[in-house]
Order: C-alpha cells, then structure tokens, then sequence
C-alpha cells in the first residue's frame, strides 16, 4: 500500500479528523482497455507499476516514494518540481493550493501537479515548517554527449534540520 500511511500523516498533521476524500482521485486512473478491477486500491504499487512501467519518470517516482515513503517527493523535470499520485492530490492541492490534473500516458493517467523551480523555497517552507512534512528532493542531472537525463535524490529536507537563512527569517 504505497502511500497510505503518508497520507495518514499528512491527514494527521493538517488536523483531519479521519475524514476520507474522495475515492477517485489518488493514483492512477485506469484507460478503459484495461482491467480496473484488480482488486488492488488505488496509489497501490501494482496499479503505479502498470503507468511506471511507460515512463521513466514515473519509474523514479516509484522507486524513491518506496526508499523514501515518510517524505513529500518532489521531482525536478525541466524547470519545474513536480509532485504525483496522492501526493499530488494531499500535498500539492491541499497544503500548497496548487491544481492538480490528470497527467496522460500510453497506460493511463495519474495525478499530477508542479511549480516553477524558483518558487521552491516558498513551497519547501509551507511543507516543512508550517506543516512539518519531509521533502525529498530528487534532482535531475544530464551526462554529457547524451539527452536523458538521470534523477536521484540529493537532499531531505525534514523539520529537524536547518533549511536555509532565508526560510528561518521568515519565521523569526
């Protein structure tokens, strides 16, 4: 179960009182070639393998949301971060007021949201210090003579550890 116990936390930690959202929505959506009748919920690992296994981004997101399940992931693709499945729905819609859609693929669909790279620090200050989530920050790097890119992640960013000078003045 991928996710649920993330999305317990930040539930918790934004003061809902066990409240479910709704079902549809968390993720991915299933094209109607495919069997939605899986039996697994949705965000589950088995229904992120079935998009994962179509994009390489969405292979790292899955990877990193499995070594990293207690932080908010955020994906640098271009010049935007990017947040997916119910991460984008809870942390993205919910705690950073941010729209979220639905990111097409061969596969199907999954939610998805993002910022500008420059509003970054803004972003990581709404999560980590108003509402005391974990941010992993997954940068991509490009090796020289090709176009792919890698992604890994550089820095977790938690509650208990110094942000930045320009994020602790502002709580001050």
């Amino acid at each position: 179960m991928l996710g649920r116990t993330f999305r317990a936390a930040v539930r918790q930690r934004m003061g809902y009182a066990g409240a479910t959202r709704r079902a549809i929505g968390h993720g991915v959506r299933h094209s109607s070639t495919q069997s939605a009748a899986t039996g697994s919920e949705p965000g589950a690992s088995s229904s992120i393998d079935v998009a994962a296994s179509t994009s390489n981004v969405l292979a790292t997101v899955r990877e990193y949301r499995q070594k990293y399940p207690s932080c908010v992931l955020l994906v640098r693709v271009g010049d935007f971060y990017e947040l997916y499945y119910e991460q984008a729905d809870d942390v993205g819609g919910d705690v950073l007021g941010l729209q979220v859609v639905d990111k097409k693929f061969k596969s199907g669909s999954v939610r998805f949201t993002g910022f500008p790279v420059h509003t970054l620090l803004r972003h990581v200050e709404t999560m980590v210090v108003k509402h005391r989530l974990s941010v992993a920050l997954c940068e991509q790097f490009q090796e020289s003579g090709r176009r792919a890119f890698t992604r890994r992640v550089t820095r977790v960013i938690t509650p208990g550890t110094l942000i930045d000078d320009e994020c602790l003045a502002t709580t001050r």
